[in-house]
């Protein structure tokens, strides 16, 4: 049984009942039966249309007996409705209930949201890093080819180096060698002009033994060249000096 009227579609309020079994609030069904077209002793039920009197006959002309069968058309009725309103109570706090589990649905999405688009993030700079990675790694291995390198290089200074030093002291005895043979040839040559009878001259220092120091410090970064065999010079220490007949025509001497 619903507990509204169907007159005003609210909860009963002081509720009456017909001979029918419906149900209506005083004041809905007292304002139904009072219309202006209704002038009879009778009325119609507003859901079933069934005929109920609107008025009784007054007891004091009827005998005691009678009295049992004689009831009014409209009837008080008392509704228990503390179950109703337990069951209403239950309603709103289920509603209440189920408002605070909707907004905790609303939380809980976007924190999901919140966690998904920081999920996206942290893979996007993951992959940033692991790209990263990979370029540090190409970079520190074309550092390590660089070092290589430079190793290697260092390498070839201190061989260039060693040959600088080996060459500087190959060019010292070189011109050590070189004074030694210009000193036997000026005595070589004093001791022909002493024999002819030449007056003495000084014999010149060949000007192809001047090499400047500079020439011979850098050496080793030049690209060693054989000497012409026109001017190589062989000079025995202990070969005795050169004996000159009379029959030459003319003295040669050096510049």
């Amino acid at each position: 049984m619903t507990l509204q009227c169907s007159i005003c579609l609210s909860t009963f309020k002081d509720p009456v009942c017909l001979p029918c079994g419906h149900l209506y609030c005083k004041k809905c069904l007292t304002d139904h039966v009072n219309v202006p077209a209704n002038q009879g002793l009778t009325s119609n039920c507003p859901d079933c249309r069934a005929t109920f009197n609107i008025v009784i006959p007054d007891l004091s002309y009827l005998p005691a007996k009678y009295h049992p069968f004689i009831s009014h058309a409209v009837r008080r009725v008392y509704i228990d409705t503390s179950a109703y309103t337990a069951l209403q109570k239950k309603v709103r706090h289920a509603e209440k209930r189920l408002e605070s589990k909707n907004w905790s649905e609303e939380a809980l999405l976007k924190k999901c949201e919140g966690l998904a688009a920081a999920r996206d993030a942290h893979a996007q700079g993951e992959a940033e890093a692991k790209q990263e990675i990979i370029d540090l790694e190409i970079r520190i291995e074309e550092l390590d080819l660089v070092q290589d390198r430079c190793e290697e290089l260092e390498r070839e200074k201190v061989k260039l180096q060693r040959r600088s030093a080996r060459l500087s002291a190959e060019n010292q005895k070189l011109k050590e060698r070189i004074e030694e043979l210009e000193s036997k040839d000026r005595e070589v040559y004093s001791l022909w002009q002493e024999e002819e009878g030449i007056p003495y001259t000084p014999r010149h220092r060949s000007p192809s033994f001047a090499l400047p120091d500079s020439i011979l410090t850098n050496v080793y970064s030049r690209p060693i060249r054989p000497l012409p065999s026109r001017r190589r010079v062989r000079v025995e220490s202990d070969s005795p000096p050169p004996n000159y007949t009379q029959n030459q025509k003319r003295a040669r001497h050096y510049a």
